[in-house]
């Protein structure tokens, strides 16, 4: 049944589960693009493309198999490295027109899509304001944990030492930052396994309920706050 298939994938996406996005991506690949009643559509569009795209952000560049081929039976050898592409592509398209059009539904929707396209801090701050104005804490929540993540990563490949002071002491403050925030939006939204599952994955988020504001608009201004930037601005060296 394909709408459970999106719930799943919805959840997958949530999570950060990539084997269950892989799976839920492949039993859905075959069902048409064009796909009415329209909510339906653009709901199963939504998380394909956000699906696809946390996938891409696992490899080095697009493309990149991260295996031989699709598992499930009746997928012979389609590629997987094809479906992810294609429904990051797919995506992106669908909502850049609806977008277009002036879609307040595609608006913030297409701002998640193209941070996670070509992240870099100040295209994941643009989505995160661009959610927040549309009150969306689901999605404020991913992008900021999308973006702590990110930053993380970005450090690693780095392999500098983490000493005060230091570029990777101020990027690994920065990311902490970013999913504190995740936390306390992920928590306003009632997602408490969520938030048990963030502390449960990154130690130094365990006291951030203590510090979390009493409100979700609270939270937000916060965060503005404790970057002490402009959420338009680039924030960092690292900002695209």
């Amino acid at each position: 049944n394909r709408d459970i298939g999106i719930i799943r994938l919805q959840l997958a996406v949530y999570f950060d589960d990539e084997e269950a996005m892989e799976q839920q991506l492949e039993r859905l690949d075959p069902y048409p693009v064009f796909d009415p009643p329209f909510p339906r559509q653009q709901w199963r569009m939504t998380y394909m493309g956000l699906a696809a795209l946390i996938l891409s952000m696992k490899t080095e560049k697009r493309g990149v198999k991260r295996r031989e081929s699709c598992t499930l039976p009746g997928f012979g050898k389609k590629q997987y490295d094809d479906i992810v592409t294609k429904w990051a592509d797919t995506s992106l398209k669908f909502f850049e027109k609806l977008s277009s059009f002036g879609s307040p539904n595609a608006q913030p929707i297409y701002a998640c899509l193209k941070a996670l396209d070509k992240p870099s801090q100040s295209a994941f701050d643009e989505a995160i304001e661009t959610v927040g104005t549309f009150g969306l804490l689901n999605l404020g929540a991913l992008m900021n944990e999308r973006c702590g993540l990110w930053i993380l990563e970005q450090q690693q490949k780095s392999q500098g030492p983490v000493v005060d002071g230091g570029a990777n002491l101020q990027q690994a403050n920065l990311a902490t930052e970013y999913l504190k925030v995740a936390v306390w939006c992920y928590h306003d939204w009632g997602a408490m396994n969520k938030v048990r599952q963030l502390e449960s994955r990154y130690n130094f988020l365990t006291g951030a309920m203590r510090e979390k504001p009493p409100s979700a608009l609270s939270s937000m201004r916060r965060q503005a706050a404790m970057l002490g930037v402009s959420r338009s601005a680039p924030t960092s060296t690292m900002s695209g």
